[in-house]
């Protein structure tokens, strides 16, 4: 096994991402970004899904049955006990031609729950983590599948899916938008390989990443195959011993990339062709039509200069209104905008939910509100969780205004 990856690093010798590739695949973690794989889906079959529980049950509780349906015999008792399941399921496969009630129970319904599109209830009808495991008796749609299913337009759909997408995968879709956007590749296609390879991993900064893509780049074609081929060799569940955890499996590996692109195709982000994606700058994108001559100056240097920030480890640039609520391209251009940025250390940022938008700055002291709740706070001080220049705050306020009033429609 150690010489297979030593084959690896000499395909070219003080090549940083082969050095990479090779530390990352004797991670336990080596496949990054993760999703069900068990049922390929993309936003007609979810619109199809939720269209037939809403159908059987509006936006009313629907009863679930509890553990596995595998026999015709508990079958035809789970449809006695619980009719309105039964039925939702003969309803998807008579649409969509697929579905069991242990797929939509064990594959779909933990993916929609984890997205924001349907809530999940213990048997007191009392809301459940989507993150934990429990027993599920009830599921009822949120406000966003029904908005879903019922908007009329294309774009609307897209918008829909695309923020709940993102938040399935904990805002790791629109974040990698916004990477290659701010990258030297923002006009360039994206392998499916290269996602696999580098952009799926959770570990490193965007900075590493474009870094690694840069160095994967400088490889040449036969030497990609070789790696390619060798990565398969080694990443063979046969070649290890002991559970799924400590065996490496390529083909689950690309097919978990497989499945993600699926998913991005309805996003508003990105245009997915077959083996290559790139920014979506199409009818349903929200990216400027710009030429790599036409690129204006980076928002993150823009940031940089005009607050006069030093770049330290451990802080990240912050949009205080995040891209995942941009609907079209004049929206884009208002938040991607650096003065709806803010430099922050890393631990502060992970605190900040999606609704912490309403900025207020006073006497060196940031406050990040939630637009429907004035509780919880997010509160940060300047030149030491923050950094900006002080001069600059009033701007970054009144900017942050007239996003809200824009984006929400926010008065105060």
């Amino acid at each position: 096994m150690e010489e297979m990856l030593e084959k690896i690093l000499n395909i070219e010798p003080c090549n940083e991402f082969l050095q990479y590739i090779v530390e990352r695949v004797q991670r336990d973690d080596y496949r990054g970004i993760q999703i069900s794989q068990h049922n390929r889906y993309d936003m007609d079959i979810v619109i199809a899904i939720l269209k037939n529980v809403y159908d059987v049950v509006q936006d009313d509780f629907l009863p679930v049955p509890l553990g596995d349906i595998s026999t015709d015999v508990i079958r035809e008792s789970a449809e006695g006990t619980h009719p309105e399941f039964a039925v939702v399921v003969e309803k998807i496969n008579s649409e969509i031609g697929r579905t069991t009630e242990n797929s939509l129970k064990k594959n779909f319904f933990v993916d929609f729950s984890r997205a924001g599109f349907i809530d999940r209830f213990g048997k007191d009808k009392k809301m459940l983590d989507p993150n934990n495991r429990s027993h599920v008796h009830f599921v009822k749609l949120t406000e966003d599948a029904i908005a879903l299913i019922q908007e009329e337009t294309i774009v609307g759909q897209y918008y829909i899916f695309s923020r709940k997408i993102d938040t399935l995968f904990g805002d790791a879709i629109s974040d990698l938008a916004e990477m290659i956007y701010h990258s030297t590749y923002s006009n360039d296609s994206i392998s499916y390989t290269e996602f696999q390879y580098i952009l799926s991993d959770t570990r490193k900064t965007a900075e590493e990443k474009i870094y690694l893509l840069s160095s994967y780049r400088d490889l040449n074609e036969l030497q990609k195959k070789n790696v390619h081929r060798m990565l398969k060799d080694y990443c063979n569940p046969d070649n290890f011993d002991g559970s799924k955890t400590v065996k490496r499996d390529f083909h689950n590996w690309r097919n978990e990339t497989q499945q993600i692109m699926q998913l991005l195709k309805n996003t508003i982000y990105f245009d997915v062709r077959e083996k290559n994606f790139a920014l979506n700058r199409g009818k349903f994108g929200i990216f400027p039509e710009i030429s790599r001559q036409q690129r204006r100056l980076s928002v993150k240097q823009e940031y940089f200069s005009n607050h006069k920030v030093i770049k330290r480890d451990g802080f990240d640039l912050h949009h205080v209104v995040p891209i995942k609520f941009v609907r079209n391209k004049e929206e884009f251009i208002l938040i991607d905008n650096y003065k709806n940025l803010i430099y922050m250390e890393r631990s502060v940022h992970k605190n900040i939910k999606d609704y912490h938008i309403v900025l207020h700055v006073d006497s060196g002291i940031v406050k990040f509100e939630d637009i429907y709740s004035n509780s919880n706070p997010i509160e940060a001080t300047n030149n030491l969780s923050v950094m900006y220049n002080e001069d600059l705050s009033s701007i970054m306020v009144s900017h942050n205004k007239d996003i809200l009033r824009e984006r929400f429609e926010w008065r105060q």
